[in-house]
């Protein structure tokens, strides 16, 4: 990875990380995003981004009931004496 001192720092050149690639998704709020790819590349996938980031919440239930075994009444609480958001 390239870098060079500065003033007794070592800073990394990151510019061969912003030449691309670029991807344009559709952002269910924002509209049309321009985002970057994965920097690194991996034989078995292009690494250009086909999804925008999700919204704040929107994988919050899943999240709680699926990976940390809550139930709904359990999740319903969190969400009403808003420890987490729905």
């Amino acid at each position: 990875m390239p870098q060079f001192p500065l003033d007794g720092l070592t800073v990394l050149d990151l510019s061969h990380a912003l030449a691309g690639p670029y991807s344009t998704v559709a952002h269910p709020v924002g509209g049309p995003t321009t985002v970057t790819g994965a920097p690194i590349k991996f034989s078995e996938s292009s690494g250009q981004v086909r999804t925008p980031a999700p919204l704040h919440g929107q994988h919050t239930r899943e999240v709680i009931q699926e990976i940390l075994g809550r139930s709904d009444r359990e999740l319903d609480q969190l969400i009403e004496f808003g420890v987490v958001a729905n």
